[in-house]
């Protein structure tokens, strides 16, 4: 059984400090971290802020300060969070960010409603390092009558136009439904963020989800133990289950990682990867969805 390595990997979903929560380590040194593994790339996210100011500085600093030869061709791709932070579901806030470059829309994590109804208030993971005080406006993207709102609609369509991918974080299974149903009709890539995150999703929903044209996210993180801990957790069995139902071409892996609790982003994949492997998965589905679907993605 061969050690799986993460040449070209790229992160598709990636936590940095500086952060309202505490984090392993900021930007620049989990990218340097990973630059070193011989990964491709990361998608900072941030819960507060557009990352696009700290992926520029990274792409800057790393081909100015570091030999090329012991590092390959990384870069960081940037993203936005659409919290509370940012005012919700702002589409200024979302063209800004893709006028930067930003390459992610996340919808609302933190201040999601269905966050605040899995945890039982906005901004909280119930841990003293991944809460914040104050009242969430609990966000949601349906009508009163159950359907995408006119503002998520046009949040979608300048995703489309900057040929970017929207992620759906922590929103609800039917507010998840709805939104790939218009991506799908719109011809936008959205990525299904942390399968298994919550136990109202199952198998039979991520079928369907990819059967509309969306990926399914699989994150390193939740095959830790604090997500074991939180009872958030998902086993090997159910990703090998998964892959099987949806296919290797319509799932990423990523890390989800940069929490201090968990493994550094980049051994976080790797060791996820290798249990895959020791689990069955070969090598070359293993890069099928850390290195190719990952770049489809992002158009590299």
């Amino acid at each position: 059984m061969s050690i799986v390595n993460l040449e070209g990997a790229i992160d598709m979903h990636c936590h940095s400090g500086p952060s309202i929560y505490e984090r392993k380590g900021d930007v620049l040194e989990i990218s340097i971290r990973a630059a070193q593994a011989g990964m491709g790339g990361i998608v900072f996210k941030s819960h507060h802020i557009d990352t696009s100011d700290r992926c520029y500085l990274v792409n800057k600093i790393i081909p100015e300060k570091f030999d090329p030869e012991d590092m390959v061709n990384f870069k960081a791709f940037s993203s936005i969070a659409l919290n509370d932070y940012q005012g919700g579901m702002n589409p200024v806030a979302v063209k800004q960010c893709l006028e930067s470059g930003g390459k992610v829309i996340f919808m609302p994590v933190i201040h999601a409603a269905y966050h605040a109804k899995v945890y039982g208030s906005g901004g909280s993971y119930k841990i003293d390092s991944m809460s914040t005080e104050g009242k969430s406006s609990e966000i949601t993207i349906l009508d009163k009558e159950g359907e995408l709102t006119d503002t998520t609609k046009e949040i979608v369509l300048l995703v489309k136009k900057f040929d970017a991918v929207i992620a759906t974080s922590h929103l609800s299974p039917i507010e998840q439904e709805k939104l790939i149903s218009y991506a799908r009709d719109q011809k936008v890539d959205i990525i299904v963020t942390h399968a298994y995150y919550t136990r109202d999703c199952d198998l039979d929903f991520y079928v369907r989800m990819a059967e509309m044209g969306a990926y399914i996210e699989l994150c390193a993180c939740l095959a830790f133990p604090m997500s074991v801990s939180w009872d958030e957790d998902h086993t090997l069995q159910q990703a090998m289950e998964l892959f099987d139902a949806v296919g290797i071409d319509k799932c990423i892996i990523s890390s989800d990682a940069g929490q201090p609790f968990n493994p550094w982003p980049h051994d976080a994949i790797q060791l996820y990867a290798q249990m895959l492997h020791e689990y069955g998965i070969t090598e070359d589905d293993l890069r099928i969805m850390i290195v190719e679907n990952p770049k489809k993605l992002l158009r590299i």
